[in-house]
């Protein structure tokens, strides 16, 4: 049987805000954090996406307030050996504890057969609230999933 769930890529507990050591159980990384994901063809079918789900605790985004930005980058070779260009693929804002990010991939995967393809998701805290008052909240896991399990997702860069 194939599991319907997404597939785990990180779990942990970091929290971000302007209030450090509020989660006494979660690392504080400020008002950023940014997650490295190396994405892999592993099906045969066509499909040119993979689906990331980010989890959270605490989101409260107040109204009129866009919520907290994150942002998708993707990483290319540029035809000069040893160096990558990183361009914006996304952005969304984060408002509940719960992200889906639709993210195609057709136009950077690698041209070389069975490569990896490599892009990240940057996390900032809304800061058009006053400072002491942004929301304090914790990251604790990322996902993936893809139609017909075409990709797979592993936390970090490498092969």
């Amino acid at each position: 049987m194939i599991n319907p769930e997404p597939d785990l890529v990180w779990q942990g507990r970091i929290q971000l805000g302007d209030g450090p050591g509020i989660f006494a159980d979660a690392a504080y990384s400020g008002l950023s954090v940014e997650f490295p994901v190396t994405v892999r063809k592993v099906g045969a079918a066509n499909q040119d996406s993979i689906t990331l789900h980010l989890f959270a605790e605490n989101i409260k985004v107040f109204d009129g307030y866009p919520g907290h930005l994150v942002r998708v980058f993707k990483y290319q070779e540029t035809g000069v050996p040893f160096h990558w260009k990183r361009s914006l693929c996304q952005e969304h804002r984060w408002l509940e504890n719960q992200l889906r990010l639709d993210i195609g991939l057709a136009g950077f995967m690698s041209t070389y057969p069975n490569a990896s393809s490599y892009i990240s998701l940057s996390v900032e805290v809304d800061t058009e609230v006053a400072p002491g008052l942004y929301n304090n909240f914790v990251i604790t896991s990322l996902k993936a999933a893809s139609g017909a399990y075409s990709y797979a997702a592993r936390f970090g860069f490498g092969h």
